[in-house]
Order: structure tokens, then C-alpha cells, then sequence
């Protein structure tokens, strides 16, 4: 199968012609591009473009990859057009270590924003992507961002959400070697009570670029505070993107 056109990877993508920059946005296990849809709003100058990876939202239909260096090289191949105006990336739990990965392949970006993640070459605890089905539906139920009525449902537990958050989880295992390094600045969001990432585990981030860093700390909100906390990510991204592109 071929690469992804940018129609496919990009749905409900409007450009903004007067944007100075352009913000690729993945997402976190599980999530889709419908997360950022409502983004561009609150960035007027800036071309928001929430990327929808297969196997979710209005890619549903097709199979998840699994394969961290295989998607990270296929997205750069595909999202290389895009850089005829300043790119950063913006990238929550897997999406920031996915995010990190592309920038290692294009040196054109000009900036990482990565949220709610342990720096790329920190493993997890414990391999989630492997865990027996009950052991990981209680697993997903104690992370949160799953309604209760998904979880429910064992018949969509089993043909769809399962199979997707094990392909998600696999590449999220997926660890960076220890010297792996981005040129472009780092930014890096934390939740104060994110009980899966600690503000050192954030912090290490500092390690993965030769460029400039920074630590924003977001004031609760959880692990998935980049829904919960929305408007103080925002704020957080702005700044960011304002100290990146000038």
C-alpha cells in the first residue's frame, strides 16, 4: 500500500493561507484527529493541521500500524509538502514521542512541543501492548478518557478499541536510543498530577536536543490534561509557537 495522500491524513483541513506557520498535531493512544479540530480557532496565525493516523476516526477502516520507525518514516515521506512555511510539531503521550521521531527525519521543523510524555528514550514501567485482556481493559479504565460506556461494550471493546489501543501501546513502547537528539527547540508540557508521566520524567526531555528547551508545568488535569485543561494548553502552545517562529 502506498503512502497516505495529505486529504486522507489531514480530514476537515482548511488551510490557512495567511498562517505564518503551520502546526502538525498527533495524537495520544487511542485518540483521533478530532481532538484538535477545534484548535484553529484559537490560533488564528497559525495553519493547524490535526494529523488522523490509520485505524481511528475517518481512517477507521484501516488497519493501525504498530511500527514506530516504519510510520515515522512514512509520515515525514507524506507530510513533506507542508513545509513551505515554518513547522512545528505538537504531540501528547505517543503522538509526542511520534512527533519526535518525524523531526529526527525532516530538519525542517522548526520546533517540538511534546505533552503529557517521558522523554523518547524512557521505557515503560511495564509493557502494556501484552497484557491479557482483562488486565488491560483495567489498565485503560485506571489511565482514564475512556467513557464508561465504551468500556462497557465488550462486543466494541474486542473488535475495535482493543486492537487499536495494542497497536498504539506498541508503538508508545518503543524506545529511542539514549542519544538521540532533535536540532530544533523542545518544549515540553507537564501536568503537576499526571500519575503515568512525573515532572522528571518530562524534564528529561532536556536531553533530546542540541537547541533551546523549556518546562511548562499545567496545574492538574491529569494524564489527559490536553482535553481537561484545553485552554491552559493553548496558552501554553502559544507561547511556545511565539518563541519558536518570530
Amino acid at each position: 500500500m502506498g503512502l497516505p495522500s495529505l486529504r486522507t491524513l489531514l480530514p476537515r483541513h482548511s488551510t490557512n493561507d495567511l498562517a505564518r506557520a503551520r502546526l502538525l498535531c498527533f495524537p495520544f493512544a487511542g485518540g483521533a484527529a478530532r481532538v484538535y479540530f477545534e484548535w484553529a480557532s484559537f490560533l488564528p496565525d497559525i495553519d493547524v493541521c490535526p494529523v488522523e493516523l490509520a485505524g481511528r476516526g475517518f481512517r477507521s477502516d484501516e488497519p493501525p500500524e504498530s511500527d514506530l520507525q516504519r510510520l515515522a518514516d512514512e509520515l515525514a515521506t507524506a507530510l513533506a509538502p507542508l513545509f513551505d512555511r515554518p513547522v512545528a510539531l505538537f504531540g501528547h503521550s505517543l503522538g509526542a514521542r511520534l512527533a519526535f521521531q518525524i523531526a529526527r527525519r525532516e530538519p525542517r521543523v522548526c520546533g517540538l512541543i511534546a505533552s503529557g510524555a517521558k522523554a523518547p528514550f524512557l521505557g515503560r514501567k511495564r509493557l502494556v501492548s501484552t497484557m491479557p485482556r482483562d488486565e488491560l481493559v483495567r489498565e485503560i479504565t485506571a489511565l482514564g478518557g475512556s467513557p464508561p460506556e465504551v468500556l462497557a461494550d465488550r462486543q466494541l471493546m474486542d473488535e475495535f478499541v482493543l486492537p487499536l489501543l495494542r497497536a498504539d501501546f506498541r508503538l508508545a513502547e518503543y524506545e529511542a536510543p539514549a542519544g538521540a537528539t532533535v536540532g530544533c527547540p523542545i518544549h515540553v508540557l507537564a501536568a503537576t498530577d499526571d500519575r503515568e508521566v512525573s515532572l522528571e520524567e518530562a524534564a528529561a526531555w532536556k536531553r533530546c536536543t542540541t537547541g533551546a528547551y523549556q518546562l511548562v508545568e499545567v496545574p492538574g488535569g491529569g494524564h489527559f490534561f490536553v482535553v481537561t485543561r484545553t485552554q491552559e494548553v493553548l496558552a501554553a502552545v502559544r507561547g511556545a509557537l511565539d518563541s519558536i517562529v518570530r
